[in-house]
């Protein structure tokens, strides 16, 4: 599936794979309808099965060797899970009239999260939070709460996130977990928990990275109403 682990996307708007790359994750909500699997009918409501595979949102600012892609890649290792690297992906900072430009993925990815079996959230611990790549991500979900895009954030409800945090600590830093299950919370997400690693090395908690990798093993989303 492009815009994966199999596709190598380029970290600069200089490289012209970087516009091959933002087109390929553009065209993710159409490969959706052709993945699409069956209607069927759930009591009075009929609900449709998506074929897709789950995601890693990798937030590093490491231009090489970075230690979150690293564990991420750990993570998801023989499962069916795309990468998306925000280094190599055009999100524009949030802004209150929301006018951005042309070449903003944003709205793409979130095509592609509504219709995975599960999203990882992968950041280094920067001040207790995200790193500054992902936390521009992460406020860019504000635009999922007004105007043209209220409908598509309210597809959110019920998709499953995990959060995977590397930093020098043993554990994961309850400041960034606490925000990111506040934040699932807010759209009705569920939080399925977080995996973290110090330095690249063992992640800490085996029953979490369990747990996670339960998530990774589904193929499939099921989504209210026919498509």
């Amino acid at each position: 599936m492009p815009c994966g682990k199999d596709f190598k996307m380029a970290e600069t708007k200089g490289n012209p794979a970087f516009a091959c790359a933002r087109q390929v994750c553009k065209l993710r909500h159409s490969v959706a309808m052709a993945h699409q699997k069956e209607n069927w009918h759930s009591g009075n409501d009929l609900v449709t099965i998506f074929s897709m595979p789950s995601i890693a949102i990798i937030g590093s600012v490491r231009k090489q060797k970075s230690k979150t892609g690293t564990i991420t890649k750990r993570l998801i290792a023989g499962y069916s899970c795309d990468i998306i690297d925000l280094k190599a992906c055009a999100v524009a900072p949030y802004n209150h009239e929301q006018e951005y430009p042309d070449e903003d993925e944003f709205i793409s990815v979130v095509h592609q999260i509504v219709y995975a079996p599960l999203t990882i959230i992968a950041t280094p611990v920067h001040w207790y939070s995200y790193s500054t790549r992902m936390k521009t991500f992460i406020d860019r979900f504000f635009d999922l709460r007004r105007s043209q895009y209220k409908e598509l954030g309210d597809q959110l409800k019920g998709r499953n996130f995990a959060l995977v945090s590397s930093s020098t600590e043993p554990g994961p830093d309850p400041t960034l977990v606490e925000a990111f299950s506040r934040f699932c919370e807010y759209f009705g997400i569920h939080y399925v928990g977080c995996a973290h690693a110090a330095s690249g090395g063992d992640f800490c908690d085996a029953e979490a990275v369990a747990r996670i990798q339960g998530y990774l093993t589904k193929e499939s989303v099921e989504m209210p109403g026919a498509f």
